[in-house]
């Protein structure tokens, strides 16, 4: 019964190991098409990019931009729709990390010597 929680830590990391690597794809190519297609709100953003310049503050500002749908004003629906999708990335990889934490902490619980 004990090895449930170790195999469900085991899934939702490999979920949040490929996950990721689409949302990286993902906000790069958003990030490509902010620069060319909206130049004055990406550099307001700080000019993000995925490697080059990036930087915590622009990553903040970026993040917080998805997460509050900012790029909505843009009336760009083509825009509109892949940012939405890199959202939902954003937000079930933030869901499915608490997830792993919790597991983590209840595995270790388990299987601690220490609190044994």
């Amino acid at each position: 019964m004990a090895t449930i929680p170790a195999m469900a830590f085991i899934v939702l990391f490999g979920i949040q190991f490929v996950g990721t690597i689409i949302y990286l794809f993902r906000i790069s190519r958003l990030l490509r098409q902010l620069k060319t297609s909206h130049w004055g709100v990406w550099e307001s953003l700080g000019s993000p990019s995925l490697l080059l310049n990036n930087t915590p503050g622009n990553s903040w500002l970026v993040l917080r931009w998805l997460w509050t749908k900012g790029y909505s004003e843009l009336n760009d629906p083509e825009f509109e729709r892949r940012a939405d999708v890199a959202r939902a990335f954003l937000r079930a990889l933030t869901g499915n990390f608490a997830l792993l934490l919790l597991l983590f902490f209840s595995i270790f619980a388990l299987y601690s010597p220490l609190i044994h």
